[in-house]
C-alpha cells in the first residue's frame, strides 16, 4: 500500500510538472518584457503593447487555432538604414534579396535604393499544436533577430542574438507531400492549419532580419524575413541519425533571400558536427553559427521537432 501511495504521489507530481512546463511556462514568457527597447522615434507606450501582445497570445494559446504566428502590433526599432542592416545585422546582401523578391512578387513595384529605411521588429512568434502525447495545451515559440548591444554605464554587453528556423522554400513539394490551408485573419496574425508535416520541402535558415515592407515600395501582407541558408537536410548521418548541414554559398559568399513569415514553420537547433578532433576553443555558443563548419539538426530538441522529422 505504501509502494502504490507513493508511485500515485510522483505521478501526480509529474503531472503538475508537465502542467507548468506546457501552460504556465509559456504564459509568464509573454509577460517578461524585452530590454531591448524601442527607438526614439517610436510611438505609443511599451507597456500598452506589452499587454496587447500578451492579449493576442493569450487567446492564441486558448484557441482551436492549429498554428499561428505573431509579431507585434507597431515594430520594435524604426527607421534602420541599409548600411545599418549590413553592418550590425550581417546581412550583407539585403538589397539584392530585396530586389528578387519584389520582381517575383509585387509586379511594378518601386525600385528599391540603398537610402531606404526599414522598420524592424525583434522577434516572431510561432503557436505550436497540441499533442496529445505531451500535454493538451499548445505552445509557443519565439524566435528572434536583434543586433548586439555594447555596454552602456553599468548594463552589461548583449550578443547578438539570430535564431534558425526551418522555412518551407518549396511550397509545391510542402503542399503534395503534408499540406496545408491558410487564411489570414489580421495583418498581426495568419493562421495555418498543418497536417502530417515531414522534412520535405523544408530547409532551415537563420534569421537576420525581421522587417515590414515600407509602403512606397509596394504592399505585402505578412512581414519579411531575411535570411541566410543552409544546406537542404537530405541525408541522415549513419552514425548520430541526424540530418547534416552546412552554410549554403553562391558566388563564394552566404547563399541568402527575402521570405514571408508565414513561410516560417518553427524554430531549429543546429549544432557543431564535433568529431574525433579537438574542439576549438575560440568556438562560443554567440557566432559558433557564423563558423564554416558542418552543422547536426537536433531533432531531439523537443517532441514538436521529433514528430516533423520522424514522420
Amino acid at each position: 500500500m505504501t509502494l502504490w501511495l507513493q508511485r500515485q504521489e510522483a505521478i501526480e507530481r509529474r503531472s503538475a510538472y508537465l502542467y507548468w512546463i506546457f501552460h504556465w511556462h509559456d504564459k509568464l514568457e509573454l509577460e517578461d518584457a524585452d530590454d531591448e527597447g524601442r527607438d526614439e522615434t517610436s510611438d505609443g507606450e511599451d507597456e500598452d503593447i506589452n499587454q496587447e501582445e500578451f492579449t493576442v497570445l493569450k487567446e492564441l494559446l486558448d484557441s482551436n487555432v492549429s498554428r499561428a504566428f505573431q509579431v507585434t502590433k507597431h515594430p520594435t526599432f524604426l527607421h534602420v538604414s541599409i548600411p545599418t542592416l549590413q553592418s550590425r545585422y550581417g546581412a550583407t546582401h539585403f538589397l539584392a534579396a530585396l530586389k528578387i523578391f519584389l520582381d517575383q512578387h509585387i509586379p511594378n513595384h518601386t525600385i528599391p535604393h540603398e537610402y531606404d529605411h526599414f522598420d524592424l521588429y525583434s522577434r516572431i512568434s510561432l503557436l505550436l499544436p497540441s499533442r496529445s502525447h505531451v500535454a493538451n495545451n499548445k505552445r509557443l515559440t519565439h524566435l528572434h533577430a536583434t543586433a548586439a548591444k555594447p555596454r552602456q554605464g553599468t548594463r552589461k554587453p548583449v550578443p547578438a542574438r539570430f535564431d534558425t528556423a526551418l522555412i518551407i522554400e518549396d511550397a509545391d513539394t510542402f503542399h503534395t507531400e503534408g499540406g496545408f490551408a491558410g487564411e489570414l485573419l489580421s495583418p498581426m496574425i495568419a493562421i495555418l492549419v498543418l497536417t502530417q508535416i515531414g522534412i520535405v520541402g523544408l530547409r532551415p535558415a537563420r534569421i537576420r532580419v525581421i522587417f515590414q515592407l515600407p509602403a512606397h515600395l509596394g504592399h505585402f501582407p505578412h512581414p519579411l524575413l531575411y535570411v541566410e541558408w543552409f544546406r537542404p537536410l537530405r541525408t541522415p548521418d549513419p552514425m548520430t541519425g541526424f540530418y547534416l548541414t552546412s552554410h549554403s554559398t553562391r558566388n563564394r559568399s552566404r547563399a541568402c533571400a527575402i521570405v514571408s513569415a508565414d513561410q516560417v514553420l518553427r524554430g531549429c537547433h543546429l549544432i557543431p558536427r564535433f568529431g574525433p578532433d579537438t574542439v576549438n576553443p575560440s568556438w562560443r555558443s554567440e557566432h559558433v553559427l557564423d563558423e564554416d563548419i558542418d552543422f547536426f539538426h537536433n531533432h531531439y530538441i523537443d517532441f514538436y521537432m521529433f514528430e516533423y522529422v520522424m514522420k
